[in-house]
């Protein structure tokens, strides 16, 4: 049988590796994946050559802390849809901030985002 370190990164493999990572799978749960099968290293090197999971222009990589209890609802909310925790996050933030009505209702605070100020004037 072949090394795992010496197969070849055939489209197929390499565009499954770019699909988990987009999952949010780790480099080293990637690398055991079966049709992978390799090592971490070689699994970073080669998202890296593909630029996968880097950060496109115009976008930005923001951590967030949050209550363990938020983030259980979150990992709960995300399995129950066969995703990671960062999709989920990822998608609530550009649902909720790519429309400013929706923003204002779930922050349900009493203040108007500026863009809708602007808009109703």
């Amino acid at each position: 049988m072949t090394s795992k370190r010496y197969q070849r990164w055939t489209k197929e493999r390499a565009a499954l590796a770019a699909f988990l990572a987009g999952q949010g799978a780790t480099h080293a749960e990637i690398a055991e994946h079966p049709e992978i099968a390799t090592t971490k290293q070689a699994v970073s090197n080669q998202l890296w050559k593909r630029r996968v999971g880097r950060t496109p222009k115009g976008h930005r990589v923001a951590a967030v802390r949050i209550p363990v209890e938020v983030e259980a609802a979150f990992r709960r909310a995300a399995q129950a849809r066969l995703i990671s925790t960062e999709t989920l996050a990822r998608r609530l933030m550009l649902i909720a901030g790519g429309d400013a009505a929706l923003l204002d209702n779930v922050l349900d605070d009493g203040v108007s985002t500026p863009l809708e100020m602007k808009e109703a004037a």
